[in-house]
């Protein structure tokens, strides 16, 4: 008996010791399935960076992004210095005159602060007597806060020098250049936005999944 009819034989003693019902043709399929080599698997591609100037786009806009912000804080503190604010303290009173009473939360949430940060500064504009704080109506846990007179005329002394901060930060730009910048970063926060509310207990990978989905 040669060697090849010895291991078909062994081969399907294994097979049906396993397979006690099983038919001749499947015995068959089981054995050319055996002889079939088996697959590679394809190598992940990987995605090819944007380059811009031979550097990752992306480190590129980050790096320029987070300058350009630091930027508009350390403006922000000389045109505003005036008013003894700063710059979080003049948005979080433009943030309560775009809302009405908002509470505390809201408030925060809106400027995308950290709460203990939010709270501190929401805090120092009630010494300053810029906001009144109050308790909410519907829930007597949380507090809402509304501008006070002395809020509203400071806020009103503000816009002047806000918009000189807004001619230094932005008029090096073009008309044109000023619309497509104003296009894509209201873009970019629409979506981060959505994000953070939604998401502020998700994981990284979850977060960038929702991301994506809120491109589409």
């Amino acid at each position: 008996m040669s060697d090849k009819i010895v291991e078909l034989v062994n081969t399907w003693h294994q097979f049906e010791k396993k397979n006690p019902k099983a038919s001749i043709e499947d015995f068959c399929q089981h054995f050319l399935d055996q002889q079939k080599p088996a697959k590679k698997e394809k190598p992940v591609k990987q995605e090819k960076q944007q380059m811009y100037n031979g550097v990752p786009i992306n480190k590129v806009i980050g790096k320029a992004f987070g300058r350009v912000s630091r930027m508009g804080f350390f403006y922000g503190k000389r045109v505003l210095s005036d008013q003894e604010l700063n710059l979080d303290e003049f948005m979080y009173l433009e943030g309560v005159r775009n809302t009405g009473t908002p509470t505390k939360k809201e408030l925060i949430e809106l400027h995308v602060n950290e709460y203990s940060s939010g709270v501190e500064i929401i805090k120092r504009l009630v010494k300053m007597k810029l906001l009144d704080e109050f308790p909410d109506e519907q829930d007597r846990r949380s507090s809402r806060v509304k501008l006070t007179k002395k809020g509203i005329k400071t806020l009103d002394d503000c816009y002047p020098n806000m918009q000189q901060l807004g001619s230094i930060m932005y008029d090096p730009l073009s008309p044109e250049e000023k619309e497509q910048f104003a296009y894509l970063i209201t873009k970019l926060d629409n979506i981060h936005y959505t994000a953070y509310i939604s998401s502020k207990t998700k994981q990284l990978v979850d977060l960038s999944e929702l991301i994506k989905n809120n491109c589409k």
